[in-house]
This record gives structure tokens, sequence and C-alpha cells, in this order.
């Protein structure tokens, strides 16, 4: 799964790791400010289970820009980060999908849906667009 962030939106995309073709995009809502980065991708078979965004907080007289990055693990145990992430603001903590079990069997569960928070533009005052995600996780493989 690729990542490519900016301050206006996310967007995820689903790789057949056997042919190396995109089938599928999860994107967000789009915000009206930002560009488009390089991107990141797990490797091999892996997918995304966790994240983590960089947040600046408000700030009364100069300008803010909220969101500045987005980190995710990869079930491999790899941290992967979109290229060209701001240094500003506090890391959060990790959002984890967690393992499942049903009818008792095991079962893992990765990423696969975004819910973005986007900042109308404000008119007079600061805009900042991206503000926050929540990531909703899908049963994938059972172990």
């Amino acid at each position: 799964m690729a990542v490519l962030t900016t301050a206006r939106l996310m967007e995820l995309s689903c790789v057949n790791k056997a042919t190396g073709k995109r089938v599928g995009v999860i994107t967000s809502r789009v915000g009206p400010w930002g560009s488009w980065r390089e991107g990141a991708s797990c490797q091999g078979k892996t997918v995304l289970y966790a994240t983590a965004m960089s947040f600046e907080p408000h700030k009364k007289d100069s300008d803010d820009t909220a969101t500045n990055s987005v980190r995710f693990k990869c079930t491999d145990g790899k941290t992967i980060q979109a290229f060209g992430s701001m240094p500003w603001g506090r890391w959060s903590q990790y959002q984890t999908c967690p393992n499942k079990k049903i009818v008792g069997l095991k079962f893992r569960t990765a990423i696969c849906g975004i819910q973005t928070r986007i900042e109308a533009k404000q008119g007079k005052g600061d805009d900042t667009a991206l503000n926050g995600a929540n990531y909703a996780c899908c049963v994938y493989k059972q172990y």
C-alpha cells in the first residue's frame, strides 16, 4: 500500500504485490490547499496496520499548519513516512488496527479506510486544511 500525504488530503493506494499494478484507491475529502508529495510504501506482501500524525497546535499570532506529516507501520515491522514532511508539531500516539478473534480463529486487521477532518476556508483568519484523521480496519488475513 502506498501513502501520499499533504496538508489537504490523504490517499492510500492498494497495489497487487504480484503484478505491481494499482488495484484500488482510498482518498479522503480534498481541501483547497497543499500539494502532492512523494509517497512511501510497505514492501513485499506487507500492509499498513498503524498510523501516527504530526500536528502543530493552534498558535494565536502566527501561521498554523495543523497536520504536517503521517507515519505508518507495516506488518513487517518497518515504519514509513511520506517524503517532504514538515518538521513542525508533535507526533500523536499510534492508532493501531486490532487483531480479531472470530469463532475461535485469529485474524489480523489492516487499514482499509480513512475519514479526514478538513477545515473549510476561514475567509478572515488562518486556514489549515487537514486537521485530523480516523482509520477503518478490516480483516485481511488469518494467522
